[in-house]
């Protein structure tokens, strides 16, 4: 529709042109009135409609804008776990990371303390100083399965670094499970404590879990095995 305007402006100027130059006669209305019988507005009205080009395509282009941002907070709104970074043994809900239960960990007995005299008040062996101190050793039962760490001779404050318990479940470690902490000896063992026990899921890859009783304690390391 441009095109065919133009050509009947154009010819509508030269109508009135000589070897000597000339110069349009009409009105400006007439000018107009050349095109295809509209108004002046509506002249306007038309090329300007056709250089603005579809009316789609413009909306297109303002979307490209507005629209990243738009999808983004609607993606943070939709999935609010979408920017929160979880520990690989965590799962994300509602933008909070917790423990996933599934999660599997090595249990490690780390070391212990033992009180210098049993619970009747006597060394723990019946033996001569300085082989009258205890022979540690601990044990944990998680999911049926019973790991003891080695034994350390005469010792108040054992260390040990045995592996207890291999890709134990995460719900199995906080579930009660039983242990004991013995005086191990050749004929025999002497409970330094035993009973029930369990971990918290806030300490699980955070801390080392301490267990005590009167006569001692005991320390574990939880280690993530996935």
């Amino acid at each position: 529709m441009i095109l065919k305007r133009a050509a009947v402006l154009a010819v509508a100027f030269c109508c009135s042109c000589g070897s000597s130059g000339g110069h349009w006669q009409g009105a400006p209305s007439d000018l107009l009135l050349l095109g295809d019988g509209g108004s002046p507005s509506d002249l306007a009205g038309s090329i300007g409609t056709d250089l603005a080009g579809p009316p789609d395509l413009a909306m297109a282009g303002d979307l490209s804008m507005v629209v990243p941002d738009d999808l983004a907070m609607v993606s943070d709104l939709a999935d609010p776990c979408a920017k929160v970074n979880c520990n690989p043994w965590e799962t994300c809900a509602f933008g909070i990371c917790s423990l996933n239960p599934s999660s599997r960990w090595d249990v490690f007995a780390v070391h212990g303390t033992v009180a210098p005299v049993n619970g009747n008040g006597n060394p723990w062996d019946n033996n001569v100083a300085p082989f009258d101190k205890p022979d540690p050793m601990v044990c944990l039962t998680i999911a049926a399965v019973k790991g003891c760490s080695s034994i350390v001779q005469d010792s108040y404050a054992p260390v040990w670094g045995t592996k207890l318990a291999a890709a134990a479940k995460a719900s199995d470690l906080l579930s009660a499970f039983p242990f004991e902490y013995v005086d191990s000896d050749l004929i025999g063992s002497e409970v330094i404590c035993k009973g029930i026990t369990a971990i918290n899921a806030s300490s699980i890859g955070v801390v080392q879990p301490i267990t005590s009783c009167t006569l001692g304690s005991f320390t574990i390391k939880l280690s993530y095995a996935p």
